[in-house]
């Protein structure tokens, strides 16, 4: 088995995976090597639907509703972008006196 090399692995995950490997009682390197297992072998959540559909007989003939909703920004949210667009228009802001 060749090795695999993390890079830029965060220190509280680090610890996080050293804790959890001596609660389980086991090396740094099983806990990770079972815990990748596992995630490799979990069934893809996507593909287990498509297996359930076909064997109930497909999805082909299930009608696709037409969208009659017009998507919308919320009021606040559009408010907020206004006020930072009008913000940019003016330019830099003076310094704040103390």
């Amino acid at each position: 088995m060749s090795p695999i090399i993390v890079r830029g692995l965060d220190e509280h995950v680090k610890q996080q995976l050293s804790a959890q490997a001596k609660e389980h009682g086991r090396s740094m390197e099983a806990e990770v090597r079972d815990i990748l297992t596992k995630a490799a072998r979990r069934p893809h959540i996507g593909m287990a639907l498509l297996s359930v559909a076909r064997d109930v007989g497909g999805v082909d003939e299930l009608p696709i509703p037409t969208r009659d909703d017009v998507a919308s920004a919320s009021n606040s949210w559009a408010r907020g972008m206004r006020t930072r667009e009008a913000s940019f228009d003016r330019g830099p802001r003076p310094p704040r006196a103390p």
